[in-house]
């Protein structure tokens, strides 16, 4: 009896906290909080300046959406070529993400890219190659690998990129 009471309690708690973070976030959409943060939006690109009017990543470009709150922390929302640019919620304000990695970087040059990461630990995000050549000067011996956390292995890199996720046990930065 006290294992079908227990399993009910953790069911309850289990909506109560999915109805409170999508409550939390629909009344942020509509009334925004003055949290004393400010944002900024650039490229990293070569050949080209940001427009507020362009809606799509011109091509050799990567789109950064750039929240600094009070303390000077940063977060950042990323893009890729060919993607939409949208508009973002305060990222300060969402849940907590789940840090894919313990450890980023270069094995062969022994280059530690964690903390250049971390800046990028917003929902949603995918850190992708891309990104990472317009950060680092990559060369053919370049060896790019991180420690997953969950494993605490060595992995490679992969190709597609390392995608940033709601900690399952998120609560609001709030």
């Amino acid at each position: 009896m006290s294992d079908v009471l227990f399993v009910i309690l953790q069911f309850l708690v289990a909506m109560f906290r999915t109805a409170h973070y999508y409550t939390r976030v629909v009344m942020l959409m509509l009334f925004p909080i003055d949290t004393n943060t400010y944002s900024r939006a650039y490229f990293l690109a070569d050949e080209r300046e940001y427009d507020p009017s362009i809606t799509l990543v011109p091509e050799n470009a990567v789109y950064i959406e750039e929240w600094t709150n009070k303390d000077g922390d940063k977060l950042c929302y990323v893009h890729y070529a060919g993607e939409e640019i949208g508009k973002h919620l305060n990222p300060f304000l969402l849940p907590r993400v789940k840090t894919p990695w313990l450890w980023v970087g270069d094995r062969e040059t022994d280059i530690d890219l964690t903390r250049a990461f971390n800046k990028f630990l917003a929902p949603g995000n995918c850190i992708r190659l891309a990104l990472v050549v317009k950060l680092i000067h990559v060369r053919e011996t370049t060896d790019l690998a991180y420690i997953d956390p969950d494993t605490y292995e060595l992995e490679k890199f992969p190709g597609n990129g390392i995608y940033v996720k709601i900690n399952d046990y998120a609560t609001l930065a709030l």
